[in-house]
């Protein structure tokens, strides 16, 4: 008996089919991309074949073919809720969250049990920051499929977008408990590890992440970020430059080797700013930074609206030195606007920040053309970038030019290259007047009259207390800085003023990587290195802001400041703890900022500009306890009286400021 010729083509069809499947789930994309291809030279109108084909090409990273192929199954199978599901995964590649979530919707009405579905419904809801709407979703696709991995990888991103980190710890452990071999649980189980404050620990997981994916950017990126936590810049840069070489369009891990290169002691002003300009060439022509003609009204005198770019910054300096100033801004001729982003949206205070702003958006799901094209609509007259180069950032956005006036206004990072930014607030001392051409390579310095900086103490910090030498003995040196601030010349400077001073201690607290028992011993075996035996070293994990650290300030006789980037927070609470700063003055704005403090309250003497002359002066402190007495009992009435307190003042000097800006720009144009 033989089989009619229809009946045979079937069971050939099939066949092919099935080993393309095969072929495919074993990695072999190029053969099993060819079987498809004959399923279809057989039977054009395969749905199974297009939609394996859409799958395929997902993999591959094509997402054009892939949404063709998708949308072919589809209308030949509009009832399938798998192929609806793939719809989604494509429309998120192609940065359509909202699409994505309207095709999971269509698949679960067809099958409210499917997993997958729930699991791409989840991705699309946290594109678009509807973060407790997208850990429901994950929730139901385990509820469903206990054993789907992939689900608890991204509940546990979820989670850390809540700062629930042990809960996003565990859920990455789930994942690996199911699938052992998941890379992205490794890698996403160290970004935990190392949010938690633990960046030692968190380097044995993104190890392991590489041994399964080495060339993986992303796990690069994390391995390099816990190195920067560490304080070990050589081996961050090594990384970072690793990821940049493979993907020269990696935007993101340039910033990264860019702020990891204003940590280094090894790395010149002049090298640091060519990079910064190399990140301009690299990137900023992929947003089109034409010049637009903005429709924006060009009376000089009328109220500006004013956008802050407040991607993710540290809560010391946001509570601190920003927020009290926004706080102050004179609102009948202000407009303000917010644009959030990268956990800036979350936590009391967002909501402190919230109130002070006439308008709020929340843009973690836009990308920076997007982001551009909103604040273009919003007719924004001067954009203003908080944060540089600084952790996650919408340079990318400046780069497209939404508003007429773009400015750099940073508490502690140096220059940006981006020519789209026309101006960098600072002052004489941060940049001086005579400096360098290459100093500042993109934007015109605008210096404001009493410093670039305006500093809120804790309301409820305690008084200083008496010199710890009358009490203790021994004098202790203090850095309340975070390791990543601590360079090489930094431990090699604090040994030598330790072997100056045979009796001495230092101190270290902070409230991030302290914690983390390998970074405390690297700190020890590096100084241990430069001749510091370990007894003399003490290092207090978990200090947290609001004032709680405040009180370790009435053990410490003189504050360390690091360089070449200033922990000019640390500093700043220093003194107004009454506890003299010692700082090194370098060649980039960084290294100049604790300077512009110590220069406002008269201060200069304690600003030195050579490693000689650092030690020279923390150790002529420690010994003269009669000066350390005096500027105990003086420095915080001296801070309290100083132009560095005077909020509402250094509101209105950088008001008077964006008017100068705004003045220029309808007379004249752009710079």
């Amino acid at each position: 008996m033989s089989w009619p010729d229809d009946i045979e083509q079937n069971i050939s069809v099939l066949e092919t089919l099935a080993r393309a499947m095969r072929l495919h789930r074993s990695g072999q994309l190029g053969q099993a991309d060819a079987a498809y291809r004959l399923v279809l030279a057989v039977q054009p109108r395969n749905a199974d074949a297009l939609y394996q084909l859409s799958l395929l090409n997902s993999e591959r990273g094509d997402d054009d073919a892939a949404s063709r192929y998708v949308e072919e199954a589809l209308s030949l199978r509009p009832n399938s809720p798998e192929a609806h599901s793939q719809l989604a995964v494509v429309r998120l590649a192609q940065s359509s969250p909202r699409a994505a979530e309207s095709a999971c919707r269509s698949a679960l009405d067809l099958k409210p049990d499917y997993a997958p579905a729930h699991l791409n419904l989840g991705n699309a809801l946290l594109w678009q920051s509807r973060v407790t709407e997208a850990e429901a979703a994950y929730r139901k696709a385990l509820m469903f499929d206990p054993r789907l991995a992939e689900a608890y990888t991204s509940l546990g991103k979820t989670l850390m977008r809540q700062d629930r980190l042990p809960e996003a710890e565990a859920a990455f452990r789930d994942a690996l408990a199911v699938k052992p071999d998941l890379a992205s649980a490794y890698r996403n189980l160290g970004a935990a590890i190392s949010a938690g404050g633990r960046p030692g620990d968190s380097v044995t997981a993104f190890n392991t992440a590489l041994a399964l994916e080495p060339d993986n950017a992303a796990a690069l990126c994390y391995l390099a970020d816990a190195l920067t936590e560490q304080g070990d810049h050589a081996k961050a840069v090594e990384t970072y430059r690793r990821v940049i070489a493979d993907q020269p369009d990696n935007a993101t891990a340039h910033s990264k080797l860019i702020q990891c290169l204003a940590l280094s002691s090894d790395v010149t002003t002049a090298e640091l700013n060519a990079e910064c300009r190399r990140w301009d060439r690299c990137h900023a022509a992929f947003f089109d930074s034409t010049r637009p003609v903005f429709a924006n009204s060009r009376e000089v005198d009328r109220p500006l609206r004013v956008g802050y770019m407040a991607a993710a910054m540290p809560p010391d300096i946001m509570a601190r030195f920003v927020r009290p100033v926004i706080a102050r801004h004179d609102r009948r001729h202000f407009e303000l606007s917010c644009y959030a982003a990268h956990g800036q949206a979350d936590g009391r205070m967002t909501a402190r920040l919230k109130s002070l702003f006439d308008h709020w958006h929340d843009v973690d799901g836009l990308n920076s053309v997007a982001l551009a094209g909103q604040i273009r609509d919003d007719r924004i007259d001067i954009l203003v970038d908080l944060s540089g180069h600084r952790m996650e950032h919408w340079l990318g956005a400046f780069a497209k030019n939404p508003a007429p006036v773009q400015v750099s206004w940073h508490v502690v990072a140096d220059a940006t290259g981006l020519v789209a930014i026309d101006y960098r607030l600072s002052d004489e001392v941060r940049d001086p007047t005579d400096a360098p051409d290459d100093s500042h390579p993109a934007e015109t310095v605008l210096h404001l009259p009493d410093g670039a900086l305006s500093y809120e103490p804790e309301m409820d910090a305690p008084l200083p207390a008496p010199i710890p030498k009358t009490h203790t003995g021994p004098i202790t040196f203090g850095s309340f800085n975070e390791p990543a601030l601590i360079s090489e010349a930094v431990l090699r400077t604090w040994a030598r003023l330790l072997q100056a001073m045979p009796d001495a201690h230092l101190l270290l607290t902070g409230s991030g990587p302290y914690r983390d028992e390998a970074t405390r011993a690297w700190l020890l075996e590096n100084l241990a290195k430069h001749g510091v035996a370990v007894d003399r070293v003490e290092i207090i994990p978990g200090r947290g802001l609001g004032g709680r650290h405040l009180p370790g300030y009435h053990r410490v006789d003189v504050a360390l400041d690091t360089f070449p980037c200033n922990g000019v927070a640390a500093a700043c609470d220093a003194l107004w703890m009454g506890v003299p700063v010692v700082t090194l003055i370098g060649d980039r704005t960084s290294a100049r900022t604790t300077a512009s403090v110590l220069a406002r309250l008269g201060l200069d003497e304690l600003a030195t500009s050579t490693e000689d002359a650092y030690v020279e002066a923390a150790a002529g402190l420690a010994e003269n306890g009669g000066r350390r007495r005096e500027l105990r009992r003086a420095l915080r009435p001296k801070m309290r009286a100083s132009a560095l307190c005077d909020q509402t003042s250094f509101a209105r000097q950088l008001e008077a400021a964006y008017r100068e800006m705004w003045r220029h720009w309808c007379n004249h144009g752009r710079l």
